[in-house]
């Protein structure tokens, strides 16, 4: 009789822990909305930006060019040092923005030949432009060339630097709600860039939902989570970011979708984001206010 107990109670705990894994091995992982960002090193994601001086950008092809018409614009990038070098076009950008940061364009170059790219575009108005050539070399370097540009007979920019103008760029106003809804998506901004540093790393994250529910189909931008550029008002710099998310098993992006940038001065600034949904690339841009420490 007691040894009929003792077999009883062995059954009933094997079944117990029978149910207890099984319960386990059915949970269901967390939902992206409650995922935490991912946990990699702040220095080892910072994208570093090597001297400018080290490569030369000529752009031609912009006298030619008319408002609100498709326009083909040459690019000769020759190395100051006269060596040969290959870019990694899959990480080469030609960013095009107004002087006063009311329209933004990024354009995948095509090659031409060993230096000389090609883009075409369409400039929205008459008026001021920066570019910037974005471009990585095949030795993991990177680099950011800036050239300024006008359409129309609207002005003149002066020789020498990006950032000089001939008139005054409209003031920016931050941003006072974080979330903004493109194209039927509500795309939110957490943790812009606050204090100006030299050594910290800002961290913006994105949050991408539609109907209140999170996105699960956000697709690679270039291998990556995305893409976004950062601009101060009245500058010329174009401020490098480098996305740092989870990818899964259908290398899909997990969220939220962080990026990394260093911002070492204070001043307005305009973030410009892309991201790939459904096969659509979705712009959104944020203006922040960041104050010195």
């Amino acid at each position: 009789m007691q040894i009929h107990r003792k077999s009883s109670y062995l059954t009933t705990l094997a079944c117990m822990v029978i149910s207890l894994q099984g319960c386990a091995k059915s949970t269901p992982p967390p939902s992206e909305e409650n995922s935490d960002p991912p946990m990699i090193s702040m220095e080892s994601a910072v994208p570093e930006e090597q001297p400018a001086g080290a490569f030369k950008m000529t752009v031609a092809g912009v006298d030619g060019a008319v408002s609100a018409k498709p326009a083909d614009l040459s690019i000769d990038l020759n190395a100051a040092d006269g060596k040969p070098f290959k870019l990694r076009m899959k990480d080469t950008n030609f960013l095009v923005v107004r002087r006063d940061l009311s329209d933004f364009q990024r354009i995948k170059p095509q090659e031409m030949g060993p230096g000389k790219l090609k883009v075409a575009l369409t400039f929205p108005g008459d008026g001021e432009y920066l570019s910037c050539l974005q471009f990585t070399t095949d030795d993991g370097k990177n680099y950011s060339l800036s050239a300024p540009l006008q359409i129309g007979k609207i002005g003149k920019i002066g020789k020498g630097t990006a950032a000089s103008t001939s008139s005054t760029p409209s003031t920016l106003t931050p941003d006072v709600g974080k979330s903004k809804d493109v194209n039927s998506y509500t795309f939110s901004l957490v943790d812009p860039p606050e204090q100006a540093s030299t050594t910290m790393v800002s961290m913006p994250s994105f949050r991408i939902s539609k109907d209140k529910r999170p996105s699960s189909n956000i697709e690679p931008i270039d291998d990556k989570a995305g893409y976004a550029v950062v601009l101060k008002e009245g500058d010329g710099k174009f401020l490098r970011t480098i996305p740092v998310t989870n990818q899964s098993l259908s290398k899909l992006y997990q969220q939220p979708i962080m990026f990394h940038v260093k911002v070492t001065e204070p001043g307005m600034y305009r973030m410009w984001s892309q991201f790939k949904i459904d096969g659509t690339i979705h712009t959104v841009a944020y203006t922040f206010e960041v104050k010195s420490t």
